[in-house]
């Protein structure tokens, strides 16, 4: 029997053949709101003096939180559509993130990964190992993988619950598997 990583774990086939029928349900109700215009949009304004555009982004039911292309990346209230924190730091454009309860991990067009307090907003490592745009990045249980546009993936172990212990990863790349050491910039005492 299959298997699929999802974020409480491992999911046996059975679990996605049952949710099918509610999901394609919810298909349903969307598109039939959507054409008889029941929907509320709202929108949030994203530009700033810099601005030029939002590259990537993750919400829950108490925040929104976007990569933007002025090399910000921004939290927002999912109520009030606020902003809540702006965090600086990268250089180039924010392309990919991903968060959970501890931190905010951001990927960027300056080649680096960094690590932020979820709830303060505070930078708390930059990874420098990939020497192009960090295109996406995934972390679970642990372990997370960025890829580049330097043609490599690598996989990073990874400390819970604030950020990078290993300073290794594993280098992937068209022709060649090696493992590489890496350097992690603590950033705060």
């Amino acid at each position: 029997m299959l298997t699929h990583i999802c974020s409480d774990g491992p999911k046996p086939d059975s679990f996605f053949r049952n949710l099918c029928p509610a999901v394609h349900s919810d298909i349903e109700k969307i598109e039939a709101n959507w054409r008889s215009g029941r929907y509320h949009l709202q929108k949030i304004n994203c530009a700033s003096e810099n601005s030029k555009g939002v590259y990537c982004l993750q919400y829950d039911d108490d925040k929104i939180v976007s990569g933007l292309r002025d090399n910000t990346i921004k939290l927002w209230d999912r109520k009030t559509l606020e902003c809540r924190k702006t965090l600086t730091g990268h250089t180039g454009s924010v392309l990919c993130l991903q968060y959970n309860e501890h931190v905010i991990i951001t990927g960027s067009s300056d080649s680096t990964v960094r690590v932020w307090n979820v709830h303060t907003g505070e930078e708390m490592n930059t990874l420098v190992h990939h020497s192009e745009a960090v295109l996406h990045l995934r972390y679970y249980k642990g372990i997370m993988v960025t890829c580049s546009k330097d043609r490599t993936i690598a996989v990073w172990d990874m400390e819970e619950p604030f950020g990078l212990a290993g300073k290794h990863c594993v280098k992937l790349g068209r022709r060649f598997f090696r493992r590489v050491q890496t350097s992690v910039h603590k950033l705060t005492p």
